[in-house]
C-alpha cells in the first residue's frame, strides 16, 4: 500500500498550545494507517508523545529530512510504492515548526527533490503525496508542485485552518 512519513510540528518556546491536538490527529492518523494493515516498518512516526505506539522519534527538521532522504528513497526502491508525508501543527506563512527549527517550502521541496534523485526507475514512477494539515498551508504548494507529486493543504496561504471539535477525551482534532 505505500510508506508513511509522520511529522507532528511545535510552535517555538514554552507555549504548548495545540500539541495534545496535533498528537491525537497523528495518532488517529497511525491508527489508520495500522488498521489498514501498514506494519510499523512502513511507517515512520515523529512525535514529541514519548508513549505514542510506534514512535520513532521526536521530531527535528533534521530528523525530518532524514525521514524523507533516506528512509524514505530506502523504502520505495527496496519495494516500490507511493510515500504519504503528512506534516501536522499551526504553521505560519512558509514555516512547519519543530519547536526551534522551521523548515521553509523551499526546504521541503530540496528534500522531496533529493529524495526522487536517489529512486530507481520502479520506485520514481510511484507518486509522493504531502499532506499539510496546518494554518497557511497553502503557502507551501508552488514550492511542492511537481509532476507524480500530490499536495493537500489544509488552508490557503493567508487562510488560518480549523480544528475539529471535541472528542470524548475533551482533546479536539485536526489542524
Amino acid at each position: 500500500p505505500g510508506y508513511v512519513i509522520l511529522c507532528q510540528g511545535r510552535m517555538p518556546g514554552a507555549n504548548p498550545e495545540g500539541l495534545v491536538e496535533h498528537a491525537k490527529t497523528l495518532s488517529v492518523v497511525y491508527d489508520y494507517c495500522k488498521s489498514m494493515g501498514l506494519q510499523d516498518q512502513y511507517i515512520n512516526y515523529l512525535t514529541y508523545d514519548d508513549d505514542a505506539p510506534g514512535r520513532d522519534g521526536t521530531p527535528s527538521e533534521a530528523a525530518l529530512v532524514n525521514a524523507i532522504t533516506q528512509w524514505g528513497s530506502a523504502s520505495m526502491n527496496a519495494s516500490p510504492a507511493p510515500l504519504f508525508i503528512v506534516l501536522v501543527n499551526h504553521g505560519s506563512v512558509g514555516a512547519f515548526h519543530m519547536e526551534r527549527d522551521v523548515l521553509t517550502p523551499p526546504e521541503l521541496r530540496d528534500a522531496i527533490g533529493t529524495l526522487e534523485g536517489n529512486l530507481n526507475a520502479a520506485a520514481a514512477s510511484r507518486p509522493i503525496v504531502v499532506i499539510l494539515g496546518m494554518c497557511h498551508s497553502g503557502s507551501f504548494i508552488r514550492d511542492m508542485s511537481r509532476p507524480n507529486r500530490i499536495v493537500v493543504a489544509s488552508a490557503d496561504t493567508q487562510e488560518v485552518s480549523l480544528r475539529g471539535a471535541a472528542g470524548s477525551d475533551g482533546i479536539r482534532d485536526g489542524e
